[in-house]
Order: structure tokens, then sequence, then C-alpha cells
């Protein structure tokens, strides 16, 4: 996503992502901060070899995190592709803004416990509440430098 570019986007039924989504990185003002909001009615499936997402993501049914897309929706990724019986060999995923559903089912198991080598014990899925989202406008346009104050609470389990 370009720099300056603001975009909501709403889809009736499932979102289906099969590449990185990124934003562009050479900001110079905040009115140069990319927004993107992705509001699902419906399931959001992620293919395996996504490994970074920016933006925000709200879906009213289950966000699946390893999904092989190539086999239909819904369909869970078996074997390396989510790195289930091999020694670290499948992809971490990063999330760069906010994502929000009815469930989340948290597939990849990259750093599990039972791998071994340098990715040991390391998460599978990395979410990062940047302040792009702060600055950028959160999917509404640019809300400049209009802040008092921000405050982080911890999520409620």
């Amino acid at each position: 996503i370009g720099n300056g570019v603001t975009k909501t986007i709403y889809i009736k039924g499932n979102l289906i992502i099969s590449s990185n989504i990124t934003y562009a990185s050479n900001w110079t003002t905040p009115s140069d901060i990319p927004s993107l909001t992705f509001v699902v009615a419906g399931n959001i499936y992620i293919n395996p070899s996504v490994t970074q997402l920016y933006g925000n993501y709200f879906s009213t049914g289950t966000v699946y995190t390893c999904t092989d897309s190539t086999t239909g929706a819904g369909i869970y990724a078996t074997g390396a592709a989510c790195g289930m019986g091999n020694s670290g060999s499948s992809t971490q995923l990063q999330f760069y803004g906010s994502l929000m559903a009815k469930q989340i089912a948290f597939e990849r198991t990259y750093g599990a416990v039972n791998t071994n080598g340098p990715v040991a014990n390391s998460p599978a899925e990395v979410y990062n509440y940047s302040p792009a989202e702060w600055l950028g406008g959160y999917g509404t346009g640019n809300l400049g430098n209009n802040y008092g104050s921000i405050t982080n609470l911890p999520p409620l389990l």
C-alpha cells in the first residue's frame, strides 16, 4: 500500500489472503502513513506462505491463520505447510495493525516446543500494534497529531 493511501474495504463473504500485504515505509509526515482496513462479513483465510500483514482486519466469523486456499477455503493446511511434524520449516506470521474476529484459529506451529534450531520456542504468530495505526488514521482518514494521550490496556481473557 503506497504512501498516503487510506482504504476501507467491505466484503460480504469470505476473504482469502494468499500473499503478503505491506505498507510503504518511507514516511516523512503523518499524512504519508497508509491505512488499510478490511471489514469482512464472513471468515478470513490466510495462506501458509503469508508472512506479513499490515492493516486492520475485522471479521464476523473466524480467522484461520494457516489455510490452504488452493484446496478450498476452510481446509486446513497440513504437514510441512504449517510446520506440523517438521523442524522449524514453517513460516512465522507477523501482523502490523489489529485483528478482531468472533474466533481466531491459531494454526501455525513455527517455533513450537518440539522444533529444533534457531526458531525453537519462537512464536508462530506475532501481533504488533504499530504507531502507524495511531498516526495514520485507522481507516478513517488521517487524524494528524491531535492525540492528547494514548493508553494501552491489557487484553481481557
